[in-house]
């Protein structure tokens, strides 16, 4: 029934100032939120020019602490200068006091740009160069105390330091500017907040006054923007019809209430056709539980998403939709009325992505291939070397003229040469493939340089080159990383320096950059005088399979592979590595590193510094030993390498046979190569290894790998393999090798006398030094020479260190020394030393130092000068230079 006219029209007025009262109630909102705004705004505005005022006065800090650094480095440099005129010591308390301070300011400098990389770039450019003007001074100082000092001898260094300095200046002043562009962006920051307050302010008035004034004319258009709606919702409905996705919505029953025209064409249907239709009609019946678990987990959560096979009108081809499913509720409650479904024909990006699977697949099967071959190569490379090093070195040792001589160690020098290729060429492609891994570790770090530093120095005294060690004393003793790998890069820096330079000297300086509680960053540097290379060839230097200049091939030779290897390996341990060069005058090759400090345990302080083995020698006779070998050549290398040690050996072609031999003869060590036909390496060792499991047996296994990869060792200890050596097979390697596990087996009888009645009266046990003659590599230096030469060189260091620990009471570092005084002394036979210093392990271990500590350290002193004499004497000429 239709109202009365009277009772329509009193129905649209309340209607209409209903909505006009909902109006207001909004236009009050929107004004309270505009006064609210204000409010927090300017509460806001006060504490950002708080923060900006601060960050200026932090700003002008830093300038600050940039000048006193600079202040700082320019005192050290007048006091140098001043000492290197006068001589007096009292000028160099400046540079004591910057060498003190000077990582306290670039701390806080770095503490500023912390979040700052550009800012960091430059304090970092900054910190290296002041460091480097440090050691310049620091060589300069040096220099000038020498006796044989003469102003020219420093003037290099002297200019040098002048260059260094400007780049200070340049760095610094570029820093400042930095700085002072970044304070005038704060001044700016200020004055924009406060423009920005007052514009804000002036604009919440003008916005009151617009809201009175629209208020009338958003209430006019009241029912000319509902008509509008009305008319967006129309065009809405007519955008969801057209969408690009299929669109439907399907009823609480199970079908369809609507359905757009992508949604049709995608199945190939009409719109009508659908409509009233049960909605999983459209998906194959196998997937039909999965769609249930999906509309399950969209009643649970109001969404959901499956990927299913698809119902089309007509026979086809299989395809596939992705559908996602979002419920629909009554509204205004919580009741389920339905859901919207969007589907899309994913058949085409099923089909790619499979592609993608099947080519991942591909190149894992590629790259696998890729190991697999690397490791075949390694070996199938390394057999042959095997045989040319070993039968070129064991035929060294026969009696020949100079000629032959001469050929056999062109041989073996090219043998090797080919070796450092192969090794090159294989430790590259474990670094490409990822397949090195760098270990964490305590390790003594002082040591560790010198290890690298013993191999290049005869190379280097040889040629008439110095070859000098400076390592920073603030660096820790032990460090926590990868020893290997630093000792890597130090030989292949080292030995380029060494390499290249014809005549002069070779520096080596290890200085601490950063220290933090986290780590320790180290800077290396090897200095050389050689012949320098272009600029634009400095850029080649760390690109795989190229060199700085192809005549360098020629003349010294190289893999171009070395310097390419080092940068792989700083970049793996965090650090960078750079060089500077001048033709005809010299390189500086320098890498960082950062290092955790270690735990100074045993093992870390005095792993690396044996230098030699302490097991004694055995007696070969009553030894048997069988080679397990495939290739001829081999078998007869490794045959000549144990008869030249005196052992008895047989040799075999592959594991059967070795099961065979083993069957009928006893072994007391085995020599088993991995790869072989018919029954391999590891098959035969883990045959072996169930067969001592009935006899109570175990005989050492040594591997024989060519060590390709990495998982050779670990596959040749899970087969049960006690020992590994690489091939190819090198004499004193193998020889100590079997020297070591043949005493562990046979303690008691294998190991020749000492004669014990005199061993503690001898002062040098000379059976000891004639023994490590077996070790000899024929062509090479002296050993027993250059163990000594070693001995001499780093004991005086020792001892001062054993004397200082004993006046101060300190029995933890008397404890270390000795323990490393006596382990170097014992392996050269030195009695009367080693037993001293093993009173000194015991007094310390029970806290009893003084004064019965102090008189050992004295008598030890005096034995260390007398053992000195005799060995002089008795080695003649060979240790004057030591002596």
């Amino acid at each position: 029934m239709t109202p009365p006219v009277q009772n329509r029209d009193t129905f649209r007025f309340f209607q209409d100032h209903f909505s006009v009262f909902r109006l207001t109630d909004i236009g009050l909102a929107i004004l309270l939120s505009i006064l609210v705004g204000v409010a927090v705004f300017s509460y806001n505005t006060k504490f950002n020019l708080i923060e900006r005022s601060h960050r200026i006065a932090q700003t002008n800090q830093v300038l600050l602490e940039l000048k006193e650094t600079l202040d700082s480095i320019q005192n050290a440099e007048r006091g140098t200068n001043s000492y290197l005129l006068s001589g007096d010591p009292a000028f160099l308390d400046l540079y004591a006091q910057t060498n003190k301070t000077l990582t306290s300011h670039t701390n806080h400098l770095y503490t500023f740009v912390e979040d700052d990389p550009d800012l960091k770039k430059n304090v970092d450019s900054l910190n290296r160069l002041l460091h480097e003007k440090l050691t310049q001074l620091y060589k300069v100082i040096t220099l000038r105390q020498r006796d044989d000092y003469t102003p020219e001898k420093i003037e290099t260094l002297v200019t040098q330091g002048g260059f260094i300095m400007d780049d200070i200046g340049k760095a610094a002043n570029k820093f400042e500017a930095s700085l002072r562009e970044l304070l005038q962006a704060h001044v700016r920051d200020s004055n924009e907040v406060a423009e920005r307050f007052f514009f804000h302010i002036v604009s919440a008035i003008v916005l009151l006054c617009l809201l009175i004034v629209t208020s009338r004319i958003i209430i006019t258009r009241h029912i000319k923007g509902r008509q509008v709606a009305e008319d967006e919702l129309k065009e809405t409905s007519l955008a969801l019809e057209h969408a690009v996705e299929g669109i439907s919505r399907v009823g609480r029953s199970g079908v369809y209430e609507a359905v757009n025209k992508t949604y049709a064409k995608i199945l190939h249907r009409q719109s009508d056709d659908l409509v009233g239709k049960p909605w999983l009609s459209i998906i194959n019946i196998d997937d039909h539980e999965k769609v249930a678990t999906a509309f399950n987990t969209m009643l649970t959560k109001g969404k959901a998403e499956v990927e299913v096979k698809g119902v089309r009108r007509g026979a086809g081809v299989e395809f596939y939709l992705k559908m996602t499913m979002v419920a629909a509720f009554h509204e205004g409650t919580k009741n389920f009325s339905g859901h919207y479904c969007f589907i899309k024909d994913s058949t085409r990006e099923r089909k790619e992505q499979q592609e993608l699977i099947n080519a991942r697949k591909a190149a894992l099967e590629a790259s696998l291939a890729k190991t697999e071959f690397l490791a075949n190569m390694s070996h199938e490379i390394r057999t042959p070397m095997n045989g040319v090093i070993g039968m070129s070195g064991l035929l060294a040792q026969t009696k020949l003229d100079d000629q032959q001589r001469q050929y056999v160690d062109t041989i073996k020098i090219s043998a090797e040469a080919l070796l450092t290729l192969i090794n090159d060429i294989l430790d590259f492609s474990k670094i490409e493939s990822r397949k090195m891994v760098v270990e964490e570790i305590d390790f003594p770090f002082q040591d560790t340089i010198q290890d690298a530093v013993k191999i290049l120095r005869h190379s280097a005294r040889t040629k008439g080159i110095k070859l000098n060690v400076d390592i920073s004393p603030n660096i820790p003793r032990v460090m926590r990383g990868d020893p290997g790998k630093i000792r890597q890069i130090l030989i292949n820096l080292l030995g380029n320096a060494v390499k290249f330079t014809v005549r002069g000297e070779v520096n080596l300086f290890v200085t601490l950059l950063q220290s933090t509680s986290s780590y320790k960053e180290l800077r290396v540097e090897v200095s050389d005088t050689g012949i320098g290379m272009k600029p634009e060839n400095i850029e080649k230097l760390f690109q795989p399979f190229s060199q700085a200049d192809g005549s360098t091939t020629r003349m010294f030779g190289g893999t171009g592979l070395g310097l390419a290897i080092c940068k792989r390996l700083v970049e793996m341990m965090g650090g960078e590595i750079g060089v500077k060069s001048e033709e005809k005058i010299g390189s500086t090759f320098w890498f960082t590193m950062k290092l955790n400090e270690g735990q100074a345990s045993d093992t870390a302080m005095h792993g690396s510094q044996d230098g030699q083995s302490s097991t004694p020698p055995v007696d070969p006779k009553g030894v048997r030993i069988l080679v397990v070998e495939d290739n001829e050549v081999n078998q007869r290398v490794s045959l000549e390498m144990l008869t030249k040690l005196d052992f008895s050996a047989d040799a075999v072609a592959n594991g059967k046979e070795a099961l065979s031999a083993l069957s009928k003869t006893k072994y007391d060590l085995i020599i088993m190569d991995c790869q072989m036909p018919i029954m391999d390496g590891y098959e035969a060792t883990r045959q072996i290894r169930r067969l001592e499991k009935t006899s109570g047996q175990h005989i050492p296994i040594i591997a024989a790998t060519a060590d390709a990869m990495s998982g050779d060792r670990k596959k040749s200890f899970e087969a049960g393999m006690d020992d590994y050596i690489t091939k190819p097979i090198e004499f004193e390697k193998l020889a100590k090798l079997i020297t070591d596990w043949i005493s562990k087996i046979k303690p008691q009888e294998m190991v020749r006398p000492e004669e014990p009645h005199q061993a503690y009266e001898m002062r040098v046990d000379w059976t000891i030094l004639e023994r490590m003659k077996i070790f000899q590599k024929p062509g090479a230096p002296d050993l027993v020479q250059e163990l000594v030469e070693i001995f001499f060189e780093t004991t005086p260091a020792i001892l001062g260190r054993i004397q200082e620990a004993a006046k101060r009471g300190d029995p933890t570092a008397l404890k270390n020394e000795a323990h490393a005084l006596k382990s170097s002394s014992g392996s050269l036979g030195l009695r009367r030393i080693n037993n001293l210093c093993k009173v000194l392990e015991e007094m310390a271990a029970g806290q009893t130092l003084l004064p019965e500590a102090q008189k050992a350290v004295q008598e030890l002193t005096v034995e260390y000068d007398e053992a000195k004499d005799e060995l002089v004497k008795k080695l003649g000429h060979l240790l004057t230079q030591a002596s």
